[in-house]
């Protein structure tokens, strides 16, 4: 008779138990970033934690093909680079650039396909953005002159008390919050912590926030301001920001792929991150920015706000050390107004350059991802401006 091995049927009784399927997710939410993890992950993050699915419309868009075969080089700081060595070196899981509606390179790497769902990380909060543009056409928001309180009482004793909605766009809310990645004790491992493994609402999470100076005097990155912004979309919608997402935008522009949003285990979106989905629907969501959120004659966003949101405003504090400025949740290189991106951890990059009509999505697992950020986005701009037939 075989010995059977305790530990093994330890491990599958516990897998098989409501409480075992618990301790599993929440081994997997305290172990998100692990370094041999996170290629994994990136990609199947409904493993790790909730999520919602979006429905794609019954009217599909497909990009027209013109893809070229020759190595891709580009220049930086001087040299000479081939841009298979950078995806490499960036660890890149997926690259698809799009030029006139027509995908020219396309690339799937470390175990992704054409039908990966790759998380967005912050590139999310340039969606989020968006939604904000439609509350105030539909007369849902007032202004963003408003402070945020006015529509979201749950915040009023917290540091986002009399913020105006403004000032949260362009981080400049003035809350107490440390956003680094690397340390095992910032907050923004705190909130998956609290809100995952501890099973806390985010929500919940957001009232006790407290202020560490005056909002609008200086900028600071804080993925909670776009955590404030989805209370907001929640408060005045009556729903969750990924489903008002999925009826104003996804079911409009031609998505054919899987899509999901991730949340807490109290079903609240985290829309400072939460969105998963493939890299041709990326670029469906970058194309309306691109046409100045019109889709096939159909206004989706205003384009009053597309501009708005992508120009950057050089009177404010700018980060000037990356070369790079910090509109409503969109990412502009500093004072051309020629392009602008959306930005995630890790190297996720969704790249718009409206003269040259080009699209780049770059999703990645890049630990070194600060370090290539400014160099990704040269190589995009080049791909942009000098053909690559």
């Amino acid at each position: 008779m075989k010995r059977i091995n305790k530990l093994a049927l330890f491990g599958s009784l516990l897998a098989t138990s409501v409480v075992g399927y618990k301790l599993i997710q929440n081994y997997e939410a305290l172990t998100l970033f692990h370094p041999k993890k996170r290629i994994h992950r990136f990609q199947h993050m409904n493993e790790v934690m909730p999520s919602r699915a979006l429905t794609p419309p019954t009217k599909p868009f497909y990009f027209d093909r013109d893809e070229i075969t020759k190595p891709i080089t580009y220049t930086y700081k001087g040299k000479t680079k081939d841009l298979g060595s950078f995806l490499e070196q960036t660890t890149t899981t997926g690259l698809i650039v799009i030029q006139d509606d027509k995908i020219r390179y396309e690339t799937y790497r470390l175990g992704s396909t054409s039908s990966s769902t790759f998380t967005s990380w912050s590139v999310a909060k340039s969606m989020i953005s968006s939604l904000i543009g439609i509350l105030l056409e539909e007369g849902l928001i007032r202004s963003i002159k408003d402070p945020i309180t006015d529509y979201v009482p749950q915040l009023r004793h917290s540091g986002y008390d009399n913020v105006p909605i403004e000032h949260i766009l362009f981080m400049g809310s003035g809350v107490r919050f440390n956003e680094d990645y690397s340390s095992p004790t910032s907050d923004i491992k705190r909130v998956f912590q609290q809100t995952l493994a501890l099973n806390q609402s985010i929500d919940h999470y957001m009232s006790k926030l407290t202020s560490e100076r005056t909002s609008g005097k200086l900028y600071k990155y804080v993925s909670m301001d776009t955590q404030a912004l989805g209370m907001l979309i929640k408060s005045v919608t009556g729903m969750q920001p990924s489903i008002y997402f999925e009826e104003k935008i996804w079911k409009k522009i031609g998505t054919t792929g899987d899509a999901f949003w991730n949340g807490d285990r109290q079903g609240n979106d985290y829309t400072f991150c939460g969105f998963n989905g493939t890299l041709k629907d990326y670029a469906k969501f970058g194309r309306l920015f691109l046409h100045e959120g019109n889709w096939e004659g159909e206004s989706i966003v205003p384009s009053a706000w597309v501009k708005e949101s992508t120009t950057i405003d050089t009177t404010r504090s700018l980060r000037k050390q990356r070369n790079l400025g910090y509109q409503y949740q969109w990412w502009v290189p500093y004072k051309e107004n020629e392009d602008y991106l959306a930005l995630g951890v890790w190297g996720q990059f969704l790249y718009i350059h409206p003269k040259s009509k080009t699209i780049i999505v770059k999703t990645s697992v890049d630990p070194d991802f600060e370090k290539h950020e400014m160099e990704t986005i040269a190589l995009f701009r080049e791909i942009a401006t000098n053909s690559i037939n």
